[in-house]
């Protein structure tokens, strides 16, 4: 529609919300509620719309909550996916699809991506050090992780952040670790553990163009 091309097809997603919890206004507000209105503008210029939206189903707060609750994570997923589908639904926030990142066709488009990147040469395999848990016999991931926070010294800073003072670290930087697990008292160590990078600097130039 700018610079006298029109518009006849569009595309508009919403920001997926973590199905770890119910969405609120500040949510609707901030999100959902202008990226429909944009949609309704558009359809009422004639404009052939597909708006797409759906649940991350994926993610360290959706474990954590689990194994809070003594569940399986599906079991928390199929709840919230169930409550804020309704919750667009009554706030009249209509998608053309409303779907789930644990669908099938969503993890052969994944692996698509990856293996695409991975034969082009765009992704690094590199050992890094990451917290471990002898207890619970595994890598700890950041929100996995509680400790004292290495610029203002709360002790009950998070892997990545500190919610006292807002500071950022990586979480090899917490000091005092301890596993935010239930029923792990254990100390976390410091392990090695082969990680995959995107090389982001092989499509700078691309990107810059």
């Amino acid at each position: 529609m700018e610079g006298g091309t029109v518009l006849t097809k569009a595309l508009v997603t919403s920001a997926l919300p973590y199905a770890n919890g119910k969405i609120h206004l500040g949510h609707l507000a901030g999100a959902y509620l202008p990226a429909d209105t944009y949609v309704r503008w558009l359809r009422l210029k004639g404009v052939d719309v597909l708006y797409v939206c759906g649940s991350d189903e994926h993610g360290v707060p959706i474990t954590l909550t689990a194994l809070k609750r003594g569940c399986s994570p599906r079991e928390v997923v199929d709840e919230f996916h169930q409550a804020n589908a309704g919750a667009f639904a009554a706030t009249q926030i209509e998608f053309d699809i409303y779907g789930r990142t644990s669908s099938p066709e969503h993890h052969v488009v994944t692996q698509e991506f990856f293996t695409r990147l991975l034969k082009g040469g765009h992704v690094d395999k590199r050992e890094i050090l990451q917290l471990y848990s002898e207890q619970s016999k595994q890598f700890l991931p950041d929100r996995y992780v509680e400790g004292t926070c290495p610029i203002c010294g709360n002790p009950n800073a998070r892997g990545d952040q500190c919610d006292n003072c807002g500071g950022t670290y990586e979480v090899t930087e917490l000091k005092d670790p301890r596993c935010a697990l239930p029923g792990d008292t254990s100390t976390p160590v410091l392990k090695p553990t082969l990680h995959w990078f995107l090389k982001l600097e092989n499509l700078q130039k691309r990107l810059e163009t």
